[in-house]
């Protein structure tokens, strides 16, 4: 009686693993994009309230990105949508060109197939930002151990 149940196990074993490889939209299939990006943006040239702002929030919402990335291994599905925004919720001029900013922000991965229920991030941010420098002030309830950490773009031969 046993070989034929051993039959039946390795057979559905296998119709199962040929299943997943052949089946277009198997959440189990190799369809798998690794994206990171290493750099921080592009730096104003001139630090304002609003260039300190949006620069800040393209540069906080790119390390989050990059890190809700690595909690998934640096993969994820073609159909996942991994979500990064960041608002600034309070801009201080701390002196000539010198500027505090706080930020709060929202990440998640929307699971394409909805196999598990992703969990959404929220943190605060505070940078304190110059024309030749930043530097991170402090950061409150950030979901990660580690920090993703942005090198500065190499500049383009014109």
């Amino acid at each position: 009686m046993r070989p034929p149940l051993i039959v039946f196990v390795v057979v559905g074993v296998v119709v199962l693993g040929v299943s997943t490889v052949l089946v277009v939209d198997s959440p189990y299939d190799s369809n798998v994009v690794s994206e990171q990006n290493p750099f921080a943006p592009e730096r104003p040239e001139t630090i304002t309230q609003t260039t300190a702002v949006a620069y800040l929030v393209e540069y906080e919402e790119t390390r989050l990105y990059n890190d809700l990335l690595g909690s998934r291994g640096y993969t994820f599905d073609r159909r996942d949508e991994v979500r990064a925004r960041c608002t600034a919720i309070s801009v201080l001029e701390i002196g000539d060109e010198q500027f505090r900013v706080r930020l709060r922000c929202h990440g998640r991965i929307r699971d394409a197939y909805r196999l598990v229920r992703p969990p959404t991030y929220t943190y605060t941010v505070t940078y304190r930002i110059t024309e030749t420098t930043l530097e991170e002030r402090s950061i409150e309830d950030y979901p990660f151990s580690s920090r993703d950490e942005l090198r500065e773009r190499p500049p383009s031969a014109t």
